[in-house]
């Protein structure tokens, strides 16, 4: 049952998915020169992540949403992505699609013996 929804899943990011430039925004260690200074967010870009975004008419009705290990919550769009070698998506990220940046409001990673496969995202523009 979870191989057919994981393949389901990243069919749907394949056919329907679109290249995003996620933004991994890191903290800078703070400057040893100006110790009163708060560190700064030095985002990182890495184009073309593919993400499929479920259209708002979908939110709450498809199953990805009905997964009891899922946390997106009614309001917030509904992302989907695959894993990606080079990053794993983190609450402080961001991803720019067509001009808007999204914020990520949850992650939940769909995993088999402990290896995520794919994450189901709570995203805000």
């Amino acid at each position: 049952m979870l191989e057919d929804e994981i393949l389901s899943i990243l069919g749907k990011i394949e056919e329907d998915g679109e290249p995003v430039t996620w933004r991994i925004n890191s903290t800078q260690a703070p400057d040893p020169e100006r110790p009163w200074s708060t560190s700064d967010e030095i985002p990182v870009e890495i184009p073309d992540v593919y993400v499929y975004i479920y259209p708002d008419e979908y939110l709450n009705r498809d199953t990805v949403n009905y997964r009891p290990e899922t946390t997106v919550h009614q309001g917030h769009s509904t992302a989907i992505m695959g894993v990606y070698e080079n990053f794993v998506p983190n609450m402080k990220d961001t991803f720019l699609r067509r001009g808007d940046v999204y914020s990520i409001v949850s992650i939940d990673p769909i995993n088999k013996k402990g290896v995520d496969l794919v994450y189901i995202m709570g995203v805000e523009k």
